[in-house]
């Protein structure tokens, strides 16, 4: 009876002993995390909220002025599962001296948290399900210059560049709100029709290191919209003088585009006797179209295409010549007799769109 009493006493005992070697064990973890490594500074943590600046530019094709809309995202697959989210971005001290959470000899009260853009902004040309926004096909190495980028504290008056550090966020604050842009210069230093469509992308740098995963990345984004001007004249106008000849008539058209992968559509309503009804002829006497055809034409590659009156034409060039052209012989089956004098009309409507 006695041995059993002891064996309980002696594994009472070591029961004891265990939990007091894990206690002295644990002791200086414990304290390293609670205060660092003694005498080392270790750099302050901070929180970014919304790290992924989207900025979608609309360039000005015959203004001054450009449409430009910043939107804050929290990661990167809520740019393809969310719509757009309007507001700043966020950065504040999570660590911070006025709060108490460093003492002053172990505090590096002197870092406040800048940004910078070290690289310039590239051009993403792959076309994949995950993108968004306008892709490039070319080969070019397009860039967005970084000193285009700007931000400012909304406590701030003025934007400045990211391609140098900005102090985003003092020692002194606790919190800040930024706000992004695209400075508007680009577009007078360079030609809008220069600065392709497309999603550029780019890195934000602090020049503290970022807290948690090394996953975790400030990107900024910039999204440059397609636009097109077309120039043509407002009528094509084309005189028979003498129905048994040939004739046509040529107008010049040209699309400028910061989009180099478009396709251009020409498309006919269809040629018309004009006042009809005043003289009481019925519009299916005849087929006037059977007499005419339009030619979309390009010099640079001595290029043709030809369509009938209320049909369509595409194209993937961005000028040249839209013809029309009267052949009784070629088009008409020398029934020229049939096609009635008087005024003709058709509407040509032209549709640029992205491939």
């Amino acid at each position: 009876m006695k041995n059993k009493t002891r064996w309980r006493y002696n594994k009472l005992g070591l029961s004891i002993l265990v939990l007091f070697l894990i206690t002295i064990i644990s002791l200086p973890v414990m304290a390293e995390n609670g205060n660092g490594n003694s005498g080392v500074s270790s750099p302050p943590d901070y929180k970014v909220s919304r790290p992924v600046v989207v900025i979608k530019v609309t360039p000005p094709a015959s203004s001054n002025n450009i449409s430009q809309s910043v939107k804050l995202y929290d990661s990167m697959e809520d740019i393809e599962s969310q719509d757009y989210l309007q507001g700043n971005m966020s950065v504040e001290w999570l660590t911070n001296n006025s709060e108490g959470s460093h003492s002053e000899e172990n505090d590096d009260s002197g870092e406040d948290l800048k940004f910078e853009i070290e690289d310039d902004l590239t051009l993403n040309k792959q076309n994949s399900e995950s993108s968004f926004g306008f892709t490039s096909s070319n080969n070019s190495e397009n860039v967005i210059s970084s000193n285009y980028i700007s931000v400012k504290r909304n406590s701030d008056s003025n934007y400045k560049s990211l391609n140098k550090e900005v102090e985003v966020l003092n020692r002194n604050s606790n919190k800040s709100e930024l706000e992004f842009r695209l400075d508007s210069n680009i577009f007078n230093d360079y030609n809008w029709k220069e600065i392709e469509a497309g999603v550029y992308t780019g890195q934000i740098t602090p020049n503290i290191g970022l807290p948690g995963n090394s996953n975790k990345r400030l990107k900024i984004i910039v999204i440059v919209e397609s636009v097109v001007d077309i120039e043509i004249p407002a009528e094509l106008n084309l005189t028979v003088e003498k129905p048994v000849e040939d004739k046509s008539a040529a107008i010049e058209w040209r699309v400028k585009t910061n989009n180099n992968n478009i396709t251009v559509q020409f498309e006919s309503e269809g040629i018309k006797l004009k006042n009809a009804e005043e003289r009481e002829i019925d519009e299916d006497y005849i087929e006037y179209s059977e007499f005419l055809r339009y030619s979309v034409e390009n010099d640079s590659n001595n290029s043709k295409h030809e369509f009938d009156p209320g049909g369509t034409s595409e194209v993937i060039y961005t000028n040249g010549e839209l013809e029309l052209r009267y052949s009784p012989n070629d088009y008409g089956d020398k029934k020229w007799h049939e096609l009635l004098a008087g005024s003709y009309k058709d509407t040509v409507t032209i549709t640029v769109t992205e491939n």
